[in-house]
């Protein structure tokens, strides 16, 4: 699909790319003014940087990758977009540098939420808007500190304490990280039905993914402005 990401399975998606773009847009919905500078932290390989370079001016787009090996993959994927190597929570830009920020799916896999979401702020400028989409932990919750948030009323309350205001929040968890292992599974299932994987490989495949998942406990979209 291009993208590393869960993705928001309606019903008229049937392929990951679809549930990507889906993802996506409602993201971009939380943006009503497309002329500024923009900044997507945590892009990967450029997935979702691809999809906001068909909204935004690439001269005005920022991909900021945790993995310097990617840049120049990301670089040959979306021409004219300046993507540079950061190990988040930090981000190598100045102070009120963007008017919007995109962090899709990258604040689960940053070591403190609270540092990314303060760095996030700091970069922005006055009036600038964060848009996000995460996830949180559920059966094993988060252990990297008990001062990640497990509840949406917890990632609100922090996001305003890192100073955002006007704080939007939705639960989109069936449609995307419930519907997403289904997809998954159907997937390795369908690879049975051809003959292309035994019964034994999907079982250990199973069992892995199993042992991988914790299980999604919540997965949040959602906004927030910088205090102009």
């Amino acid at each position: 699909s291009g993208y590393r990401h869960t993705g928001c399975w309606t019903r008229t998606a049937t392929t990951a790319k679809q549930a990507c773009d889906n993802l996506m847009a409602e993201l971009l919905a939380y943006v009503d003014d497309k002329s500024g500078l923009v900044v997507d932290i945590g892009c990967g390989r450029a997935g979702s940087t691809a999809f906001l370079a068909r909204h935004f001016s690439t001269a005005g787009i920022t991909g900021v990758c945790e993995d310097k090996r990617l840049l120049e993959q990301c670089r040959a994927k979306v021409k004219g977009v300046r993507f540079i190597a950061s190990r988040l929570p930090r981000v190598k830009s100045p102070e009120n540098s963007y008017d919007v920020a995109f962090a899709v799916e990258s604040p689960a896999y940053c070591a403190s939420r609270k540092k990314l979401l303060a760095e996030i702020h700091r970069i922005l400028k006055p009036g600038g808007r964060f848009v996000f989409a995460d996830f949180l932990l559920g059966e094993y919750a988060d252990k990297r500190s008990r001062s990640e948030p497990s509840t949406m009323e917890e990632y609100g309350a922090l996001l305003r304490e890192c100073g955002f205001s006007d704080v939007s929040l939705s639960d989109i968890t069936l449609e995307a990280s419930c519907q997403f292992g289904r997809e998954i599974t159907r997937y390795f299932q369908a690879r049975v039905l051809l003959n292309e994987i035994g019964e034994e490989t999907y079982n250990s495949i199973r069992d892995i993914l199993r042992g991988a998942d914790p299980g999604v406990g919540l997965f949040l979209i959602g906004s927030g402005i910088k205090k102009a």
